[in-house]
């Protein structure tokens, strides 16, 4: 469940990294993985990228950013867990979480299975 009092972009980094609001990694967010979550964002596919701004800038539901582009909010769900795959995947998630020793992050952790 998306937590509305969370600005963005802080609210899409938890909610990509799945951590708990109130666990280390939540509070310790910085200037330099906010943007480093821009930058990155932007190597996703358009559509990607557009359906995450959607869901956690304008805090929509999946079916009103599947309104938006003619999908199911289903559909949406799917796309917006594959952008998450991909930014949790160590090639880019180095970009967004600059301030955590990248050696002790495992994006298979917690359960993360690959589908």
């Amino acid at each position: 469940m998306m937590n509305k009092n969370i600005p963005y972009p802080d609210n899409l980094i938890i909610a990509i990294f799945g951590w708990d609001l109130d666990s280390n990694e939540a509070k310790s967010i910085t200037n330099d993985m906010r943007n480093g979550l821009n930058d990155t964002l932007e190597t996703l596919s358009p559509r990607e990228e557009s359906m995450i701004r959607l869901r956690y800038t304008e805090h929509l539901s999946l079916q009103q950013v599947g309104e938006v582009n003619k999908l199911s909010g289903s559909r949406v769900g799917q796309i917006i867990s594959k952008g998450f795959r991909k930014l949790r995947h160590p090639s880019r998630a180095k970009h967004i979480i600059v301030d955590i020793d990248m050696s002790q992050y495992n994006p298979m952790e917690e359960g993360r299975t690959r589908t």
